[in-house]
C-alpha cells in the first residue's frame, strides 16, 4: 500500500466514523423526542413536547419550562433593543 492509498483509506475511515456518530446522535434525539411526545400525550392529553415549553405570560414576560424547571424571562428590554436596532438600521439604510 503506497502513501496515497494509505491516506485515502484513512480519510474514508474518518468519514465513516463521523457519519456513524452523527447517525447515532440523530437516532438518540429522535427517540427522546418521540418518547417525550408520546408520554406527554398519554399523561397530559396534550400533543407536543413536554421537556421544553415556551409560553407567553403577560405582555412582557415569557414562561420557559425546561425539564420541570420554571424560568420567567422579561423581554421588555429585548424588545426595546430590537426597536433601537430597527431605528438605527432604518437611518443607516
Amino acid at each position: 500500500m503506497n502513501r496515497l492509498e494509505k491516506f485515502r483509506y484513512i480519510r474514508s475511515v474518518r468519514r465513516r466514523y463521523k457519519l456513524a456518530i452523527i447517525l447515532s446522535f440523530l437516532i438518540l434525539f429522535s427517540g427522546i423526542i418521540v418518547a417525550d411526545s408520546s408520554m406527554n400525550n398519554l399523561m397530559n392529553r396534550k400533543s407536543g413536547l413536554g421537556m421544553i415549553c415556551i409560553t407567553p405570560y403577560g405582555d412582557n414576560h415569557y414562561y420557559v419550562k425546561f425539564l420541570n424547571e420554571d424560568i420567567y424571562i422579561n423581554v421588555k428590554y429585548i424588545k426595546e433593543d430590537i426597536k433601537r436596532l430597527k431605528d438605527w438600521l432604518s437611518q443607516v439604510l
